[in-house]
């Protein structure tokens, strides 16, 4: 027994609806998502600060003596690696990137389509909806978009989703989106 039956208006499915849902599902949370860069943002920091830090001693190590064109090159390497770090720190989460992808392209084909189109599409779609509606990379989580502003260019569609996301809730432990949290 589903603890999340459809809500009158929302369409009833049959067991293999259901079970090509919960397959929709599965198949899309092992599809291999886009690495993030911001690991790589944070080495690259570090990097820079040792670098700006042992500039001189690293030019005194080398042979340069007092060289100061050696140590003001190293300062100014550090410089564009911490500015690179920093960089991809804030923007180099791929992955983000990905399901934001996945999700406009989800809104877009019910924009286009409304209640029609293939019943694959549609079931692909809604199930993007659920399962990219939050990314978390790390030890945060990031909401991809806002559900009430979906839910407005959903139209016609959103009662489809919507009895998705009651199947994926009861079958999967989908978090909420679009229906209430209870």
């Amino acid at each position: 027994m589903n603890p999340f039956p459809p809500r009158p208006g929302e369409p009833q499915f049959d067991a293999a609806e259901r079970a090509a849902i919960v397959a929709e599902w599965h198949r899309q949370e092992a599809e291999p998502r886009p690495r993030s860069l911001k690991d790589h943002g944070l080495v690259l920091i570090v990097v820079a600060v040792v670098l700006g830090a042992a500039g001189p001693a690293i030019a005194r190590a080398l042979g340069a003596g007092d060289s100061r064109a050696l140590a003001g090159a190293l300062k100014i390497a550090a410089g564009v690696l911490a500015v690179a770090g920093i960089g991809l720190r804030l923007f180099g989460d791929r992955g983000l990137r990905w399901a934001v992808g996945r999700t406009d392209e989800a809104v877009a084909f019910f924009r286009a389509q409304g209640t029609g189109g293939e019943a694959a599409d549609r079931r692909r779609h809604a199930v993007a909806l659920v399962l990219h509606a939050a990314h978390a990379s790390g030890p945060g989580t990031s909401t991809v978009f806002d559900p009430a502003r979906v839910r407005g260019e959903l139209g016609g569609a959103l009662p489809y989703v919507m009895a998705v996301e009651r199947v994926l809730r009861g079958e999967v432990k989908a978090w909420p989106v679009f229906t209430p949290g209870g």
